[in-house]
């Protein structure tokens, strides 16, 4: 290493690595951003086979879908890197699990409603819990009966709860 030629040759050799590196990180990035992006394009069309009309849904979904894709500029580690298609994969398949999520419960309301025998057809709409009353912290029993017994009413109602618990 004392001698000029090595360190050079040493120097070039890590320029040359590096810049492997950056292209495999680029294509590793464009691998999972064509992931996300024919799901953010295939989108409209998986909920409509899935005969789900809700415009809310495919917008949350959608954002979902964008904000991954577009967070995939900023990945610049050499250990995610690799497993960044994987992880658009993953993304695609939490996106078609809320979808078959959706369907399965939309398929429930249906055969509730029909279970009833009035013959009337009855839309659900969706209730937050902010809707519900004030956002706070429940602090005693009875204000988490008062939620609960507003929350039950609304989805005995037919009504679905557009809020996750978090």
């Amino acid at each position: 290493m004392i001698e000029d030629q090595v360190w050079k040759d040493l120097q070039n050799s890590k320029a040359g690595a590096q810049v492997e590196l950056e292209s495999q990180k680029a294509k590793w990035r464009d691998a999972a951003r064509q992931v996300a992006q024919n799901a953010i394009e295939n989108l409209p069309g998986d909920l409509q086979a899935a005969g789900i009309t809700d415009a809310q849904l495919q917008s949350d979904l959608n954002v979902q879908l964008e904000k991954f894709r577009d967070g995939l500029s900023n990945e610049s580690s050499i250990t995610r890197a690799p497993l960044l298609p994987e992880m658009a994969r993953a993304k695609v398949q939490e996106i078609e699990a809320s979808i078959r999520t959706r369907k399965e419960e939309l398929a429930r309301a249906v055969a509730a409603g029909s279970g009833s025998g009035d013959g009337s057809s009855k839309k659900t709409k969706r209730v937050r819990l902010a809707e519900l009353g004030k956002r706070h912290v429940v602090a005693s029993v009875e204000q988490w009966d008062k939620l609960d017994t507003a929350v039950r009413q609304e989805l005995a109602a037919g009504n679905d709860s557009g809020d996750r618990l978090r």
